[in-house]
Order: C-alpha cells, then structure tokens, then sequence
C-alpha cells in the first residue's frame, strides 16, 4: 500500500516539475522500488545477510550516481564541511545505513509508520519554508501514505510494513536530500537528519554494540532501546509515540536551524538539542530496565 501511493504520488509530481522528471523517477522512485522488491523477497524466504547487504550497496551506488553524493554540509556559524574523497562513500553509507535503518525500527506496533509519518512532514514543513514545491510534495506523499497505513498498523497491529515497506521508505528518505542540488542541500541534510534522529540513533548505537561484542550487527535481535522499553513494561503504542515525539522534537529544532531572524549562536545550538535528547533516551532506557 505504501509503495503504491508513493509511485502514483511520485510520478505525478515528476510530471508537474519536468526539469527533475529523471532524477525523481530513476534516482529516488526506481532504485527504492527494486529495494522494495528484494525486500519482499526477503519477506517470503529470507536472504543471506551479506547478500542482502550487498544488493543494499548497490541500491546505494545507483542512488549515488544518479543524483551525485553530498559533497558538503552547511551548519549556521561554521565554514562549510566539504566531504572531499569521503563523499561518495559517505552518501552510499547515508543510503545504505536509512534503508537498514527503518527495517531495524519496524519492531513494534507503529514504530516504523509513526517515524515515518514525522519524517514526512519535516521534510514537507521545510519545503514550505524554503519555498521548495517538489519537496514539499514528497514530504507530503511520505505522509499521507506512512499516515494511512498507521491507521493499520496501531497497537494492535492488523497489518505490518514488513521488509517490503521499510526498505522502500528508507531508500526514498535517504534520497529525497540529493535530489536538491548546490547550497540547498547542503544546507538542508542536517536539518531532515535532526527530524528522524531516533531511526537512525537507535539502530547505530546497536549496531556498535553488536560490533563491539563480536556479534553480527544485520541478524535480527531484540537490543534496540525500543525493544528494552517494551520488555520493561512500556505498551508498543507508547514506546511508538514516545520516539515519535522525540523525532518531532527534532524537527522543530532543525526547523529552529533554518530560521535567519534568530541569532547565529542559537541556531548554531540546536543540533545539540538533539544529542541531549539522544543521550536522554539512552540513559532514560537504562534507568527504566534497571528499576524493572
């Protein structure tokens, strides 16, 4: 359901902005339709984890050398970051790390369409700020269909987003930044980031763990704080609402980023909200399962 609205949506606002048809349909729309089909497959009869990993690298390199990678980012105060020879690796990372991590976060009721559905209108209230209509309407498309699948998806569950759906979304939400070129982008990756930081937060801080402990970090496991905050007691609809706040959070904050009337220093600041919020959900977490 969701990658049918996402490709009727999509093609019609290729349609609507002709100058970025191609890269829309061949650098955003098609490579995470086939990362949507191998989920699927994966879905019915599961795939090795270093095969899948490398058809995700793949998808990745395809995005990548459709829509070209990040080559700097812009935060307010500070020069521009240029990514140099680290930007091709680096954007492949961006693909494949999103992909992964919305499958992660599809583990409890909600989870994964709740995160979703603020993604998308971070991304559709910062087209509307910067006065971008293409973003704004597949901020939208995000949305409306992560929005209507929640509706099945809530605590108790009816239907599930499975491989198939997160696969998708993560590969359309890791190429929605590289489909804006020059100053834009770069200054509007932070920002997006910032308003889906648990998705990526929690996934990362396993994957280290699981690294660390010499374990294989793409098996599935039950390790995310979300998982914890389940078992400690906490219903999937309020652990699926709490990061839904949290990536909400993240949004303003990276809206707050964007706002030139405010003073340097303050905008400078807000990535720092998050990292509190980020260490607030770890410690959080610890705290709660030590006291259950």
């Amino acid at each position: 359901a969701i990658i049918l609205v996402m490709i009727a949506g999509t093609m019609l606002a290729a349609i609507k902005w002709e100058q970025r048809a191609a890269a829309i349909l061949l650098g955003a729309l098609l490579p995470s339709v086939v990362v949507g089909a191998v989920g699927l497959w994966d879905d019915i009869r599961p795939l090795n984890a270093k095969l899948r990993l490398l058809i995700q690298i793949g998808i990745g390199l395809w995005i990548t050398a459709v829509l070209q990678p990040f080559e700097a980012i812009h935060l307010p105060g500070l020069p521009p970051v240029e990514l140099g020879a680290f930007a091709w690796p680096l954007t492949v990372l961006w693909v494949v790390g999103m992909i992964n991590a919305f499958n992660f976060i599809d583990g409890v009721d909600g989870m994964a369409g709740t995160c979703g559905l603020v993604a998308g209108l971070t991304i559709a209230g910062f087209g509307l700020v910067a006065w971008v209509p293409p973003l704004m309407v597949l901020g939208g498309l995000v949305a409306a269909a992560t929005g209507g699948f929640l509706v099945f998806n809530w605590q108790p569950a009816r239907i599930f987003m499975g491989d198939i759906g997160s696969a998708f979304l993560g590969a359309f939400l890791a190429a929605i930044p590289l489909l804006f070129e020059g100053d834009l982008r770069a200054t509007l990756l932070v920002p997006i980031v910032m308003g889906m930081w648990p998705v990526i937060f929690d996934p990362l801080v396993s994957v280290i763990r699981r690294l660390a402990s010499g374990h294989n970090p793409l098996e599935p496991h039950r390790e995310f704080f979300f998982h914890r905050l389940v078992r400690g007691g906490l219903s999937h609809a309020r652990v699926s609402l709490l990061y839904g706040a949290l990536a909400g959070a993240g949004a303003v904050a990276g809206g707050l980023m964007l706002d030139d009337t405010l003073p340097e220093a303050v905008r400078a600041a807000m990535p720092l909200v998050v990292v509190g919020m980020a260490a607030g959900l770890a410690i959080g977490t610890e705290a709660w399962c030590s006291r259950r």
